[in-house]
């Protein structure tokens, strides 16, 4: 099942899937939602992210001092650190090496 949007809905998040129905909710005090793709989606609260599956099962924590939220996309996401941007996959692990910011 893939994660076609998230709606948020008074104290809630509501997902829905490629059929447009509506296959999990979950309350907002698990955190801020910053992104989501079709597999995967973030959310942030305190100092830490939390990566869902497509489920809304939690896969992975991440420490905040790891950098700040750009982008997601496919099964990766980006945070940045100073002058560099780290991408990290679905499960919070570093890939690659890190680029500077233009």
């Amino acid at each position: 099942m893939a994660i076609s949007s998230i709606e948020r809905r008074g104290s809630f998040y509501d997902l829905f899937d490629e059929r447009g129905r509506k296959f999990k909710t979950m309350a907002d005090t698990a955190g801020e939602l910053l992104g989501w793709s079709s597999t995967f989606f973030i959310l942030f609260r305190g100092s830490f992210y939390y990566m869902f599956n497509e489920f809304g099962e939690r896969i992975a924590t991440l420490s905040s001092s790891s950098g700040t939220f750009v982008s997601i996309t496919g099964d990766d996401f980006i945070l940045r650190e100073g002058p560099y941007l780290y991408t990290f996959d679905k499960f919070g692990k570093r890939m690659g090496s890190p680029r500077p910011v233009r």
